[in-house]
């Protein structure tokens, strides 16, 4: 609903929902047999998206009730598979996958809002993000590094906002978050030298925010004429993360490390 709009809604709710599916997926897999191979690949995949429900500011709205709901689905996958055979081999795979979503749900500055039994605003975002690497080397010289990184770093709002006069029975102000990170690697080396390290990360720095803004004696919220009379403002976050790690190094002279980083 755009700013300055004027709705008068008589018979049943009035909803105003933004709801999004998204996927972002790359992979990249190779292979080598023989000769010196160095191969080094870095794929990335990022979801960048906004998601958004909103009733502009100075709107006017009278309803029986009012719903405003923005929410995400969120899925982002980064993969790489590495493969070398036979002579001298170098492996490097460091696959990101990374949600950057944003989420939006609000009552502009300087709204009217008459509204018989529930006004709810609410915004949910949900992120799955997924980064697997794997480096395998078999060969006179072999090294096998696989480092892989899942962020989050989303944002979660449901904002009623600031001199918003609301002549109601009950409001709702909702933001929920979710995000699973996970991270894998794997690395083997096979060899007369064989090195092998693994590192995978995962990174959770998201925000979730619910937020009723300021008013004053003329423009405020009023939940005494009808309905429960409830007031709820709530801001969840859950975070999720979790990182897997093999790394191993079979040779005349040989060596293997691995570190796995959950940061939140």
């Amino acid at each position: 609903v755009g700013d300055l709009a004027d709705l008068v809604i008589t018979n049943g709710p009035l909803s105003l929902d933004a709801q999004s599916t998204n996927e972002a997926r790359v992979g990249e897999v190779g292979s080598d047999l023989g000769g010196i191979v160095v191969n080094v690949v870095s794929p990335d995949a990022k979801d960048d998206g906004v998601t958004r429900a909103c009733v502009g500011e100075q709107a006017t709205i009278e309803a029986p009730d009012l719903e405003v709901l923005a929410f995400a689905d969120n899925t982002v996958v980064a993969r790489t598979d590495l493969s070398s055979l036979l002579g001298i081999t170098v492996d490097v795979a460091t696959p990101t996958a990374e949600s950057n979503h944003e989420v939006e749900a609000c009552v502009g500055d300087d709204a009217t809002l008459v509204v018989e039994g529930e006004t709810s605003v609410n915004a949910v975002n949900e992120n799955d993000v997924t980064a697997e690497a794997t480096s395998t080397g078999a060969a006179v010289i072999a090294v096998g590094v696989a480092i892989a990184d899942a962020i989050a770093d989303t944002s979660t709002r449901a904002v009623l906002g600031t001199n918003v006069k609301l002549t109601g029975g009950s409001l709702e102000v909702v933001a929920t978050g979710v995000d699973e990170t996970f991270a894998e690697t794997s690395a083997f080396a096979a060899a007369g030298l064989a090195g092998a390290g693994t590192v995978p990360s995962t990174r959770n720095t998201s925000t979730t925010l619910a937020e009723i803004g300021n008013s004053n004696a003329a423009r405020n919220i009023d939940l005494t004429e009808s309905g429960t009379g409830i007031l709820t403002v709530s801001a969840d976050h859950t975070a999720i993360t979790n990182t897997q790690v093999s790394s191993d190094a079979y040779g005349v002279l040989s060596g293997s490390g691995a570190e796995a980083d959950n940061d939140v």
